[in-house]
């Protein structure tokens, strides 16, 4: 008995989700202390190993059936699209830390859809991801590039960008302001090509 306590002691005492199978096998097998602590270490110096290959399974299972399902971009004119947009603006926002996560409601985003140019990633009939744009002569503004939180990392702000630049002239110029705080997005940015801009002050 209390060989099989120690086993349940090691068990209580690091408090981790052990599989049931594996306290029934210190149990059964009535293993003497010093190879229960061997085993319990064994079975968690590969515990980060088995997490990473979890990970990498539903990643190409979501990835895979990403690929799968219908991936439409289409121009958006419709104010009533105002929510979508607002729901993955505050999907997106989840990056930040809690302080600093600001929530939108529809009413921004009505007159965005309004006054700037604005594309959608459509994944069988909801929209998942959005780009907004206005020109100024040859310069193109960014004014929005959201896409919600469980469908990042997965090209989708990459295919708004490169349907952005399909939409412009050989001399238009992208360009876009991003916080200090999001340097997820100072990376995205500058992996597509863009360059920190620091305006001459004339005096």
């Amino acid at each position: 008995q209390a060989r099989t306590d120690a086993g349940a002691a090691l068990f209580y005492i690091y408090n981790t989700p052990v599989k049931p199978h594996v306290l029934l096998l210190f149990y059964r097998l009535k293993l003497s202390y010093a190879t229960c602590v061997f085993h319990f270490f064994l079975v968690f110096s590969f515990k980060p190993i088995i997490k990473a290959l979890y990970a990498l399974q539903k990643y190409r299972k979501l990835h895979t059936l990403r690929k799968v399902s219908e991936l439409m971009i289409l121009q958006v004119t419709d104010i009533t699209c105002a929510g979508s947009f607002a729901a993955i603006y505050n999907s997106a926002n989840t990056l930040f830390p809690e302080k600093e996560q600001a929530q939108a409601d529809a009413g921004i985003f009505v007159s965005q859809i309004k006054n700037d140019i604005n594309f959608a990633i459509q994944e069988n009939g909801i929209f998942s991801a959005f780009i907004s744009y206005r020109q100024c002569g040859s310069l193109y503004k960014l004014t929005s590039l959201y896409v919600k939180r469980e469908c990042q990392k997965m090209g989708s702000g990459s295919k708004l960008l490169s349907h952005l630049e399909a939409q412009m002239p050989a001399d238009g110029i992208p360009f876009v302001k991003v916080l200090k705080s999001a340097p997820w997005a100072r990376d995205f940015y500058q992996k597509h090509g863009f360059l920190p801009y620091i305006p001459l002050v004339l005096r």
